[in-house]
């Protein structure tokens, strides 16, 4: 018996030895792993010949994210087969795979070797070898940031090519590459003297070839020369290209409504939507994401709706929603709730969101009063752009009070459905509770157009301008609602009013943007200055 309890003993002490424990207490491991170099293959290598690869470390280590982080750089038809062995990593290429000759080879790890502590990430951990007589010794600095944000890219495929036909890209792997760091910096080293075109890539397929839609790319102007391509790092924009406007995604099961998702937002004069007349009522509404057909049918009798895609093709819906008992369960109401109090810019109209389309309004229905108990003069209008909306334009008098009253059936819908009481306190406010900014912006193209936006720490664009023929813009932009803000400012190239992509088969760059965002916040009856010169 003591015989046995002795045989479990030293099983259990044996299969505690086998597991790798990170050790308890004592102060935080911060040194991450080193390659013991008398241990491993050596590295920088000539006259190399396929062999497996030894990466010997000086603690215990573990592999991690190896298929986003091991790369080599020109590619390999394969990946070579990374697997951890104690402390040391293997690095085996493919049975099948050919090395070019006279090549210089460079296998970046990234942060995929880290200690098992504390995950501490071994740092520029590269292997290089070449197969001729010498290392190539060149190397090309680059920084990407993305087009319309203006923020560095991180894990972008910077890419040259000795091949300088213009479909490269989408056709060759690379013949070097290297992959950006939060800051958007690369570093590719190890590259032959010549003359090569350079791209940037986010390769979402991960095959090193610019194949798909969703994929963002940039490239410099100019052919890169080595050596002589100046030291300073090169500076390219990512950016997506315009993507083929298609029919993603049809809502048809709910009556009244059918929602469209396209692969981007529709342009005027795109996607035109018709259908067959059965004598329906038809509304479109078009927002940033999805496009909404409102309707309502005569009968019940199934009727079909056309989108046209910008290839030409026309993707045919199949309506055979049926109205059924919809009127007993729906209801119009307004974003508004039926009661409250609303503040109100003073020089703003003052808007009401339906659930549905109005296609009336009764007047007599509907009272403005002011603190007095006097009628208001009012005009109201219906947004052709949004249709759900309705505007209700008066003279508003600061700090007043006034009172809204709209009666059942104020309000109706398309469907023939009529609005409950909505009773609003609305509140005038006073100018002197808004601020001002001055915008002083130098050093502009007096040949180009240029659209300045003001936007809020949310994103939202808050007020939008458009300048032309000017080198130095000037602008105080009033009655603002405090708080922080930004100035966008982009370089309308064609004149069309909005931000254009890039176009890779075009050679055209995206729009230029730049940002800056106000030292101060806007505060209430004051005006701050938004100095900006484009040089800088």
């Amino acid at each position: 018996m003591k015989n046995i309890v002795s045989l479990i003993a030293l099983a259990f002490i044996i299969g505690s030895c086998a597991n790798i424990v990170p050790p308890a207490g004592g102060p935080r491991d911060t040194t991450p792993p080193k390659v013991v170099k008398e241990k491993s293959t050596a590295n920088f290598q000539t006259q190399f010949k396929k062999q497996r690869i030894v990466l010997t470390f000086d603690e215990w280590v573990k592999l991690d994210s190896v298929f986003q982080q091991v790369f080599v750089s020109p590619p390999t038809n394969e990946r070579p087969e990374v697997t951890l062995h104690r402390n040391s990593v293997w690095i085996d290429f493919d049975n099948n795979e050919v090395l070019k000759p006279n090549t210089t080879y460079t296998i970046n790890m990234g942060n995929s070797v880290k200690d098992i502590t504390e995950g501490n990430a071994a740092k520029n951990l590269r292997f290089v070898f070449s197969t001729g007589d010498k290392l190539d010794s060149l190397f090309v600095l680059g920084v990407v940031k993305d087009a319309l944000k203006g923020e560095p890219v991180e894990n972008v495929l910077l890419m040259l090519y000795d091949n300088l036909n213009d479909t490269v890209v989408k056709r060759v792997k690379p013949l070097y590459f290297g992959q950006t760091d939060k800051e958007g910096r690369v570093k590719i080293e190890n590259i032959k003297a010549g003359k090569y075109k350079m791209f940037a890539l986010k390769d979402a397929d991960a095959n090193y070839l610019f194949n798909q839609e969703t994929e963002n790319i940039g490239f410099p102007e100019q052919f890169i020369t080595l050596p002589d391509t100046s030291r300073d790092s090169i500076r390219i924009t990512l950016f997506e290209p315009k993507r083929t406007l298609r029919l993603l995604t049809k809502e048809t099961s709910q009556y009244g409504a059918i929602k469209l998702g396209f692969t981007r937002e529709p342009k005027p004069g795109e996607a035109s939507i018709t259908y067959d007349n059965n004598g329906q009522t038809v509304v479109i509404e078009r927002g940033k994401d999805s496009t909404s057909v409102f309707y309502n049918a005569v009968n019940d009798n199934p009727w079909n709706l056309y989108v046209k895609e910008d290839t030409g093709h026309i993707d045919t819906i199949r309506i055979r929603a049926k109205k059924g008992d919809f009127l007993k369960k729906r209801k119009l109401q307004s974003t508004l709730g039926r009661t409250g109090t609303s503040p109100q810019h003073p020089l703003h109209p003052f808007k009401m969101v339906f659930n549905a389309v109005i296609e009336s309004i009764d007047t007599s229905k509907i009272s403005l009063l002011d603190s007095l108990k006097s009628p208001v003069a009012y005009a109201l209008h219906r947004d052709s752009l949004h249709p759900r909306e309705v505007l209700l334009e008066t003279k508003w008098v600061e700090d007043m009070r006034y009172q809204l009253e709209m009666l059942p059936g104020a309000f109706m819908d398309i469907y023939g459905l009529k609005s409950d009481t909505i009773s609003r306190r609305i509140v005038a406010q006073n100018l002197k509770d808004f601020g001002g900014i001055i915008l002083k912006i130098g050093n502009l193209d007096s040949t180009q157009s240029y659209i300045i936006q003001l936007l809020r720490d949310d994103g939202k664009v808050e007020k939008e301008l458009v300048t032309k023929g000017v080198s130095r813009y000037e602008h105080t932009v009033a009655t603002l609602p405090p708080g922080a803000y930004s100035v966008k400012i982009i370089e309308d190239m064609n004149g069309n009013g909005e931000w254009d992509t890039g176009d890779y088969e075009g050679h055209r760059q995206a729009e230029r943007i730049w940002l800056f965002k106000l030292v101060d916040p806007l505060r209430a009856d004051w005006e701050v200055e938004a100095p900006y010169d484009l040089e800088r």
